[in-house]
């Protein structure tokens, strides 16, 4: 699936959710709804639990993503980036990190962007010029 096709998402356009220390959604932009396909529904409920159980449902092995999470949850001090893919064969590029008030940890920045269309540009790059058997001439 491309994701473009997905919604109204702009190309390298982040979605992006801010969650408090009690995992309760206190900033989100449109971007971030239309990549996970998020209902307003869902989203009134500002309840981080709710979304990521639904989040969990677009990925091969939802059990393990489910628990990732819980872990970047628990370490309060890291700071992630890293690329997942969901089961449509989209790739979001993930980045999280802690949001600190001086010495108190307040929540958590999540950034996803999908990067899908550039990996498989590289892809169809990297191949071309691979399996090109004559070396291109160019007659100046």
């Amino acid at each position: 699936m491309n994701c473009l096709n997905k919604g109204k998402i702009q190309p390298n356009a982040a979605g992006i959710l801010v969650v408090d220390s009690n995992r309760t959604m206190v900033s989100l932009n449109r971007n971030f709804l239309d990549l996970w396909s998020l209902s307003k529904h869902l989203i009134m409920s500002r309840d981080d639990e709710q979304v990521l159980k639904f989040v969990c449902k677009q990925f091969e092995y939802p059990k393990s993503f489910f628990k990732e999470v819980k872990e970047i949850y628990m370490q309060q001090h890291l700071e992630i980036h890293d690329t997942i893919q969901l089961k449509d064969g989209r790739i979001f590029e993930r980045h999280s990190q802690p949001q600190w008030l001086e010495d108190k940890y307040v929540g958590r920045l999540w950034m996803f962007s999908c990067i899908a269309e550039s990996r498989l540009a590289n892809n169809l790059l990297e191949s071309s010029v691979t399996s090109c058997k004559y070396p291109i001439v160019v007659n100046l």
